[in-house]
């Protein structure tokens, strides 16, 4: 009887061992896989040149729409940059994470400074941001490094952008052309 119950139990703590190893790399899998793939994207838009281009694409073409729906509102992080194009004389918005600074707003360019709303702002000298629902006229564009801009915000924006692996952009700093936005705020424009 005793050689019985000792197989039975080295059965059940195998089986035991073998469901939580099963169990432990699934999971493992599920952490690790998702990890990889975003390092991976974010590697590739890093240094592929033309995997940013195909992803700055994208985004103008889909996401950019999309998240003009609801940029600029107090629901949203994003804001909107308000561009005139340079050639054509055409209005265009442009969705953008945009930080408020003590004079103005910092921009991270993700894809570099090879971007139409950014060489249509620096042709201009002046655009202006809906950010949380007010619109905010600004001037002065000018290009700065990451450590110049991660100076201006503060701290908790300071350490979001390091996560995200930004500490090797440049940045568009602008500044506003009056601490209050303009009259009409832009929910009661919609």
């Amino acid at each position: 009887m005793r050689t019985r119950d000792r197989e039975k139990d080295h059965t059940t703590t195998v089986t035991v061992i073998r469901w939580s190893a099963t169990a432990l790399g699934t999971l493992f899998l599920l952490i690790l896989v998702p990890v990889l793939l975003v390092v991976v994207f974010l590697i590739a838009l890093r240094y592929v040149k033309p995997f940013r281009e195909r992803v700055r694409q994208f985004n103008k073409q889909t996401l950019n729409p999309a998240v003009l729906k609801i940029a600029g509102s107090t629901r949203s992080r994003y804001g909107v940059i308000h561009h005139v194009g340079r050639r054509s004389a055409r209005s265009y918005s442009t969705p953008v994470v945009s930080d408020p600074t003590a004079d103005g707003f910092v921009i991270p360019l993700p894809y570099g400074k090879d971007v139409d709303w950014l060489r249509n702002v620096q042709a201009a000298g002046q655009c202006t941001i809906t950010w949380y629902g007010n619109e905010y006229k600004v001037h002065e564009p000018e290009l700065i490094d990451a450590s110049t801009a991660f100076a201006m915000v503060p701290p908790l924006v300071q350490r979001t952008w390091r996560v995200l692996g930004m500490g090797k952009l440049q940045f568009l700093r602008v500044k506003r052309l009056s601490e209050k936005p303009s009259e009409t705020p832009v929910e009661a424009m919609a």
